[in-house]
């Protein structure tokens, strides 16, 4: 049996906040490697945020390549939340 790619031990919900629980929350996932090392990740509604700041859908785990955990995995926790943040403001997931 193939080891996995990468596992959540940490997840943070940035939006919406307690109180607006109708809607699905964008969350931020801390994703161990199998090298020990750990990168995050922006998630909303089966949907990933990548780079250019736009969500792609997130394939199943053995179906993620390089190139999309290049662009959809970043390796700074305060760099994930403020493009998380951004994206909360950003998507139709904040609506004031």
């Amino acid at each position: 049996m193939a080891e996995p790619r990468e596992w959540v031990t940490t997840e943070w919900a940035l939006w919406p906040p307690p109180e607006r629980d109708a809607h699905t929350p964008i969350t931020v996932s801390r994703m161990w490697q199998r090298d020990g090392s750990a990168l995050f990740a922006v998630r909303w509604r089966g949907r990933c945020l990548n780079d250019d700041g736009e969500w792609e859908w997130e394939p199943i785990p053995s179906s993620r390549d390089a190139a999309f955990m290049a662009r959809c995995r970043f390796t700074s926790l305060g760099e994930t939340m403020l493009r998380a943040e951004r994206a909360a403001i950003e998507t139709e997931a904040y609506d004031g």
